[in-house]
């Protein structure tokens, strides 16, 4: 019989689901053999789900649903477990837990929108590129699941700073930019949520070698999140705390942020508006690239580079976006 160890049914779905499979095995007085016996399977696969150490599969789920009695619980609960960690390897796991536990989430992203900015429309398309089939719309739902974090009564604090080649690269891609542009914005006006962009026109700075994720706990403690190709790595404070905080935290906060001019998010009272010039005293024209709107969905300006803003609410701040970057992503909305 495997060890039993206690596991927390608040990480993940499938640590909800072990839970209740060792509570409903407990409570009808049966040992692992027993469990075993009536789900036709071997005891150390039924400790081993129960200890997280193996995830069941579909057949799994429902011969072990029937002996307890669950009643479908246990099957839907491997369902949607199944969907929301599909194609996701373990240590990502390790970082969508960290996204729900943390209170604010500051990343810096020099390549591609960060996951919990992307609209399906970016998703899939990212997704796209490296599958295909049946498990590419679960992928898509799973990454759009992540995104609840930012909602409810207490909302996770996202600040996310955009190196300008990411804007470059969705304004390349049709299909994508208007929804992906039309989503920042969106989501800037929320008061949780503050978008930067890093200009091409910075020159280097201290973090070139690629993106991070710094999460501050609820408990106050600190992690950092670090991807490369293939693998990612969550180094906490307990790990590394010493260079989480010198050279992570340091690059981001004096360099990048310092970098980071264009600002998006939405007017408050008491709160300027932070860009590389003033959205006031300029000359707003409609955009005749507004689709089937009669021009009445996008204004444009001449700032520090060209001002785009809501029309239908002028009062929720613009994006200001480098001419090179407008004129890149005006000719891909006319495909």
């Amino acid at each position: 019989m495997t060890a039993e160890k206690d596991v927390d049914p608040t990480d993940s779905l499938w640590a909800l689901l072990a839970f209740h499979v060792r509570r409903l095995r407990k409570e009808r007085g049966w040992t692992q053999e027993k469990l075993a016996e009536e789900a036709h399977s071997t005891s150390s696969t039924v400790g081993a789900v129960e200890t997280l150490e193996r995830k069941p599969k579909p057949d799994l789920a429902a011969a072990i649903d029937k002996a307890l009695g669950a009643g479908g619980m246990l099957i839907d609960l491997a369902h949607h477990a199944r969907i929301l960690s599909a194609g996701m390897p373990r240590w990502f796991e390790t970082l969508t837990k960290a996204e729900r536990d943390a209170a604010r989430i500051r990343t810096f992203e020099p390549q591609a929108i960060p996951g919990l900015l992307q609209c399906e429309e970016y998703a899939r398309a990212q997704f796209a590129a490296l599958r295909d089939g049946e498990e590419l719309e679960t992928r898509v739902a799973a990454r759009m699941a992540r995104q609840e974090v930012l909602s409810g009564d207490k909302p996770l604090k996202l600040w996310a700073i955009l190196d300008e080649a990411v804007l470059l690269r969705v304004a390349a891609t049709p299909g994508v930019a208007r929804p992906q542009l039309t989503h920042l914005l969106k989501m800037a006006e929320r008061p949780n949520i503050v978008i930067e962009v890093l200009p091409l026109g910075c020159g280097i700075h201290a973090c070139m070698d690629g993106g991070f994720v710094l999460l501050t706990m609820r408990n106050r403690s600190e992690a950092a999140y670090i991807e490369a190709m293939g693998e990612g790595h969550l180094i906490s404070q307990d790990d590394r705390g010493g260079p989480v905080r010198a050279s992570i935290r340091s690059a981001a906060c004096r360099d990048v942020v310092g970098l980071a001019l264009h600002r998006v998010h939405p007017r408050s009272s008491g709160e300027k508006h932070m860009s590389m010039a003033s959205s006031q005293n300029v000359t707003w024209r409609k955009s005749s690239y507004s689709g089937n709107q009669g021009g009445n969905c996008v204004e444009v300006a001449s700032l520090d580079g060209v001002g785009v803003r809501d029309s239908k609410d002028v009062r929720r701040g613009h994006l200001t976006i480098r001419p090179a970057a407008w004129e890149t992503l005006t000719a891909a909305l006319k495909r």
